[in-house]
């Protein structure tokens, strides 16, 4: 079991990780800790236990297949512990398979494995909004200059234009959006847009710059810079001091 603790300048939100795949609960953890987010991890139902009566937790992420208890049965000792305990459940095939017990649980939302992390924190974000908690993480639009990124409606839009785009490309132009004003590597773009198990390499990142910008920068001011030996980054930019990018 394992805690990271956030800045405190950013949401005070506490969110549990119950998954006993050690791999993607520490990759969902450490991407809560960059975003400033108290997290904590747990992979089995005791230490869940453990961990709600020390950590108390605002929201729980749970993978409710876990080797030593049924996890619906966890889910309900959890809530019971907590009431008004936010849940975000982890599942495989997008139904669970328990029947009529999962509306009885009151659960937040849903997420189907293989995710990507950038797809769980939007999921969290959102649930945690939904539930009151308002804060600059948790906010649901997005504004770098003329351009708008709604992750509730799921909309883009420059200038007051509606741009179209695919989910891997929202997820990657929400994540620039996010982090505007900061390089960010292939690599980092790579562990955060795709799914965790999604096959290829950081060499596909520079393709869906391309489309990006095809879609955003087309015609406009460009927004997305290649720094070179370095990565990309978001920010906006006058025509005067908008220099050469790939």
């Amino acid at each position: 079991m394992r805690t990271l603790h956030g800045h405190p300048e950013r949401s005070q939100s506490k969110v549990l990780i119950v998954d006993a795949e050690c791999v993607v609960a520490e990759m969902l953890s450490m991407a809560l800790h960059a975003e400033g987010i108290v997290a904590m991890t747990a992979y089995d139902s005791s230490s869940a236990l453990s961990a709600m009566r020390s950590f108390r937790p605002d929201l729980v992420v749970l993978d409710t297949r876990l080797p030593d208890a049924d996890g619906m049965v966890l889910l309900e000792r959890l809530s019971a512990d907590r009431p008004g305990l936010l849940t975000l459940r982890l599942t495989r095939d997008g139904t669970g398979g328990e029947g009529d017990r999962i509306v009885d649980t009151a659960v937040d939302d849903w997420l189907i494995k293989p995710f990507s992390i950038e797809e769980a924190l939007l999921r969290i974000r959102r649930v945690l909004r939904s539930n009151g908690i308002n804060d600059e993480w948790t906010r649901s639009t997005v504004r770098i200059g003329d351009l708008v990124v709604d992750e509730d409606s799921r909309t883009v839009s420059r200038g007051g234009e509606r741009i179209a785009l695919t989910p891997t490309e929202f997820r990657f132009l929400s994540f620039l959006a996010r982090n505007a004003g900061r390089v960010v590597t292939p690599g980092e773009i790579f562990g955060r847009v795709w799914k965790y198990d999604a096959p290829g390499k950081p060499a596909q990142v520079p393709l869906y710059v391309l489309y990006l910008r095809r879609r955003i920068d087309l015609g406009r001011d460009p927004m997305i810079h290649t720094v070179r030996r370095a990565g990309y980054v978001l920010r906006p930019s006058l025509p005067a001091a908008s220099g050469p990018h790939d």
